[in-house]
């Protein structure tokens, strides 16, 4: 499992961190730059799409991630100066990728917010372009909420699914 981009920090004191494995981005650089060479479609129509949903909430965003200098996820070196975001296209957000069928184990993150958007995209890993044909659609993949005695199966959805929870 990859990870790229910034997200709420669980550090106190701080609104937000890098978040990324170094050592596993280190050990499959190839699969990195693939991803990071095509995360630039992804941050706009994440951007575009918040923005649509939510214009107040994507200025607020927009203007805290700006003072910060915090870059977009499809910025693949992280090193020296990282140019701030700058319009719908450009917008910040992490974003999680996994590869040869890595899966997680149903779990709650301690960092989870009440407000939450989630993307499943699921994409052809010598390509790293989203998958549309049908017959190789994922399996087993299901969104549960425990508290809410509700899931989303997302077994027959391929392309592009896009979750907003409040």
């Amino acid at each position: 499992m990859f990870a790229i981009g910034w997200h709420k920090c669980s550090m106190k004191n701080e609104q937000f961190g890098f978040y990324g494995s170094l050592g596993k981005i280190e050990n499959a650089k190839d699969e990195w730059r693939n991803q990071g060479a095509n995360l630039s479609s992804v941050g706009c129509i994440r951007g575009q799409s918040l923005q649509y949903v939510g214009d107040k909430l994507f200025q607020k965003i927009q203007t805290c991630y700006k003072s910060l200098g915090v870059p977009s996820f499809d910025q693949v070196n992280y090193e020296g100066n990282m140019p701030a975001n700058q319009g719908a296209c450009k917008f910040a957000s992490a974003l999680t990728f996994r590869i040869n069928g890595f899966k997680n184990s149903p779990h709650l993150d301690e960092d989870a917010l009440l407000y939450a958007s989630g993307w499943w995209l699921q994409a052809d890993k010598r390509t790293s372009q989203i998958q549309r044909d049908a017959s190789k659609r994922c399996t087993g993949v299901k969104l549960i909420f425990p508290n809410e005695n509700f899931w989303i199966d997302l077994c027959n959805c391929h392309g592009l699914i896009q979750v907003v929870w409040v």
